[in-house]
């Protein structure tokens, strides 16, 4: 699970990249200013699911005024 707080709401949020999984973001993942993405890293038990991988770093793709930017992102690891 990725979480993160978004307090510039001229930028929407589009997709999630950690060890190199991309993720889509959408509005069920938004609960006031924070956004909860589940970033699915095994598909063997989801039959047709591929996962869709890239060469980036860790970071999250937003847009704004209709043009997609990435911005790098350290995430830390919080275990509970």
């Amino acid at each position: 699970m990725v979480s993160f707080e978004l307090n510039n709401m001229n930028v929407v949020p589009k997709s999630v990249v950690i060890n190199g999984i991309v993720q889509n973001i959408s509005s069920t993942n938004k609960i006031a200013n924070t956004y909860q993405v589940n970033v699915i890293a095994q598909t063997s038990l989801i039959h047709g699911y591929q996962v869709k991988l890239e060469k980036k770093e860790n970071g999250i793709y937003f847009e704004k005024d209709s043009k997609i930017f990435f911005q790098p992102v350290k995430f830390k690891l919080v275990t509970e």
